[in-house]
């Protein structure tokens, strides 16, 4: 799975056959660099939550990533 933006190749079948499922999703957080603040805040959300999830920064950051995904959803 890449965003539509990303540009790819594929590579010539040369034994057997290729099969091939094609779909669209949309996020529900349109914008790109949203998007991306949330994914650096996810993975350091999950680097504390997997050391130290009891810890009081660990709370605060899982509170405001939460938020954030709730703000900038378009359900």
């Amino acid at each position: 799975m890449y965003p539509a933006s990303t540009r790819h190749q594929v590579r010539e079948v040369t034994a057997g056959e290729r099969l091939v499922a094609v779909t669209w999703m949309q996020s529900l957080v349109p914008e790109a660099e949203k998007r991306m603040l949330l994914y650096d805040l996810y993975r350091a959300r999950q680097a504390l939550l997997d050391t130290d999830p009891d810890s009081e920064t660990s709370r605060r950051i899982d509170h405001s990533y939460v938020n954030l995904v709730r703000m900038w959803s378009q359900v």
